[in-house]
């Protein structure tokens, strides 16, 4: 049994094909939740802006259309938007490049 003044490893170690090690603090619940917020808020933002965007373009002609493009631009943005960012913005989405996550 673990005494009680073990704690957990809150770090990684990389180790590169070239044998050198480096030390990584790893992230805890409660500083991502602020990225996640952040993330989030920005999702929204994109969503409505978009939503507005087709509320006029296409709204006018058909709700049904508007309401299936709405459901598929809300499914891309969530699904894919962490995806997206952290391939090409170097591992991060907005919301952690703001609160220095990675």
């Amino acid at each position: 049994m673990a005494s009680p003044t073990d704690q957990v490893d809150s770090t990684i170690r990389v180790v590169t094909p070239e044998n050198i090690a480096f030390e990584y603090r790893v992230a805890g619940p409660f500083r991502r939740l602020p990225a996640y917020l952040l993330d989030l808020v920005f999702v929204l933002m994109a969503l409505a802006a978009i939503i507005i965007f087709l509320a006029f373009a296409v709204g006018l002609f058909s709700e049904g259309l508007f309401s299936f493009l709405t459901s598929v631009l809300w499914f891309f943005l969530t699904w894919f938007y962490g995806g997206f960012c952290e391939t090409f913005m170097n591992g991060q989405t907005l919301g952690k490049r703001i609160c220095g996550l990675r």
